[in-house]
């Protein structure tokens, strides 16, 4: 995709003698294509979720907040791209420079460190599972998803000056803790989390009672292991060349790297795009009314 954060921030505010006449290319109509059915998924599966009561747990809390993210995040980001790259020349004004930026870095941000929260429930789930039945709830989900948008909004710098080779060891810094890490941990984490899940999973099938089977100790009508199996594998596909490029721009100012970038924007615009999709897939009550709501549409 042409339109990148370095050349929308590096040509702000210069007047242009550019006539306004919108010009078209395959990238636009691409990030067009993702940012509609990004838009429309997220939305659909968002009030799907509020919709149904049976969904709403308190695992499902950290899904909702997530679909929200990717939503706030498209708004605000394709929207001012899309626009820019058009017109080939920075025409807004300082505050849509602002608004672009703060979505840009914030709400990316919000959905990365949603993933990581994602982890950490089922840590918490798998290694102290009483203290994870006694105490976690809906309530607990929400001030925790609440505490990781006000940690974000702490660390990214904001202004149309962003300009990460001058920021040098802030910029660095803020990539490593703020993206970088989170990214690493969810990673990390799954092998461990894998093994104590069919470590459980092997010990109840040795019990005869129905009361220790995994989903009812979940209390969730959903599968979070599936869930954070399927995101897992999102956050290597689609978020890891966009952390190793920022790693290798800030940390080792290698600047020669415009098709790891250009790949690196593609992948993370199609994770917004899978999250629904992988939640109706590891959730057998979505695809259920799914399916009912197609047959009510056939007849």
């Amino acid at each position: 995709m042409n339109a990148t954060v370095h050349n929308i921030t590096t040509n702000v505010f210069v007047a242009s003698s550019v006539q306004w006449t919108a010009v078209w290319s395959f990238s636009i109509v691409l990030q067009l294509t993702f940012f509609i059915v990004l838009i429309i998924l997220n939305m659909f599966m968002l009030l799907f979720f509020i919709r149904h009561r049976t969904l709403r747990t308190g695992f499902s809390v950290y899904l909702l907040v997530l679909l929200a993210a990717n939503i706030f995040f498209a708004v605000g980001k394709y929207t001012v791209e899309i626009l820019h790259s058009l017109y080939r020349h920075w025409w807004m004004s300082r505050a849509v420079c602002s608004f672009y930026l703060y979505h840009s870095w914030v709400f990316v941000g919000v959905q990365l460190h949603m993933h990581f929260l994602i982890t950490i429930n089922r840590l918490w789930a798998l290694t102290f599972p009483l203290s994870y039945r006694n105490r976690h709830s809906s309530a607990i989900a929400w001030l925790l998803s609440a505490g990781i948008v006000a940690y974000v909004h702490m660390t990214p710098e904001f202004g149309c000056y962003l300009d990460t080779a001058k920021q040098g060891l802030y910029a660095a810094v803020v990539n490593q803790l703020a993206f970088t890490l989170p990214a690493v941990v969810v990673v990390a984490s799954y092998p461990y989390i894998l093994y104590k899940y069919l470590r459980r999973r092997r010990t109840n099938n040795m019990r005869v009672t129905a009361a220790t089977s995994p989903r009812q100790q979940t209390g969730d009508n959903v599968h979070p292991f599936l869930i954070l199996t399927l995101l897992t594998g999102s956050i290597l596909i689609c978020w890891m060349p966009s952390q190793i490029y920022w790693t290798l721009y800030t940390v080792m100012d290698v600047s020669n790297l415009s098709l790891l970038f250009q790949s690196a924007t593609v992948l993370l615009a199609l994770q917004g795009v899978l999250d629904p999709i992988l939640f109706a897939l590891a959730l057998r009550s979505v695809r259920l009314a799914l399916l009912k709501l197609c047959q009510k549409r056939a007849t």
